[in-house]
């Protein structure tokens, strides 16, 4: 979970700010290959000049950016969901290669002109396909998906003693998609169920029925964790259903009312 400045919430009160996007490419400041695997100089890995945020792609480079991240399957609302989240950007076309799978961070921040806040990452993703187009292919539009889309894999052989509790299984799929577990999904899953080896099923389909035992549904959260999102766990304060920046989260562009 991402904490926010005042500054934040000052330039959020003002009617006057706007938004501020940037998306990194690759590993934040960290070299890759080709294959998105880490360059390492002695087993560290070996970091450019510019790291964070700051070292993404800005308006002069970003023609359109969109994220697309929903709880539900369909216009109603519903349990027992685990659906990957979206980014679709159209962009200059960067100088140099872009490496196949390559992590996209998108970030945003307020600013009224003369305030800026911090950025606040709003995802991570991973390039699944991009096209180019214009007179000399100097355009381009990539489409990726969050940690999400990996979990369509079968669940993975194990070693455990079966049956395990709900949360260790959850921790053994964030490890197999090489993520980690959000926090508040630890606090959320205090039940203990107990779940037997789901031999023959795809680790969505285990999120899925976890996800329904706790009246939720998992998703990627801002930092790229497994989220376990409760019905209950939407704040009163709202009719519509936001992220833990206050941003609303949409379906098809439509803010969700609940």
């Amino acid at each position: 979970m991402q904490e926010t400045s005042s500054i934040y919430k000052r330039l959020l009160a003002d009617p006057g700010h706007w938004k501020e996007y940037t998306l990194v490419i690759g590993e934040s400041g960290v070299l890759v290959d080709e294959f998105s695997n880490r360059i390492t100089f002695g087993g560290t890995a070996i970091l450019v000049a510019t790291t964070g945020a700051d070292s993404g792609f800005r308006e002069s480079s970003i023609i359109s950016m969109s994220t697309q991240k929903s709880i539900f399957s369909d216009s109603n609302p519903s349990v027992g969901n685990c659906i990957a989240g979206q980014i679709k950007v159209d962009m200059i076309r960067p100088k140099g290669d872009i490496p196949r799978r390559a992590r996209l961070a998108p970030y945003v921040r307020l600013t009224n002109g003369k305030e800026h806040s911090e950025w606040i990452q709003k995802g991570v993703f991973f390039i699944d396909h991009r096209e180019y187009s214009g007179d000399e292919n100097e355009r381009m539009v990539i489409n990726g998906y969050d940690h999400i889309i990996l979990t369509e894999d079968e669940f993975p052989s194990s070693t455990h003693e079966w049956p395990r509790t709900d949360i260790d299984v959850v921790r053994d799929i964030a490890t197999e998609i090489g993520t980690a577990l959000d926090s508040r999904t630890v606090q959320i899953m205090d039940k203990g169920y107990k779940i037997n080896y789901p031999a023959g099923y795809s680790m969505r389909e285990v999120l899925e029925n976890i996800a329904a035992m706790y009246a939720g549904s998992f998703i990627m959260s801002d930092i790229g964790e497994l989220l376990l999102v409760t019905m209950f766990g939407i704040p009163k304060e709202t009719a519509y259903l936001i992220d833990n920046v206050g941003f609303a989260i949409t379906f098809g562009g439509d803010r969700i009312l609940v």
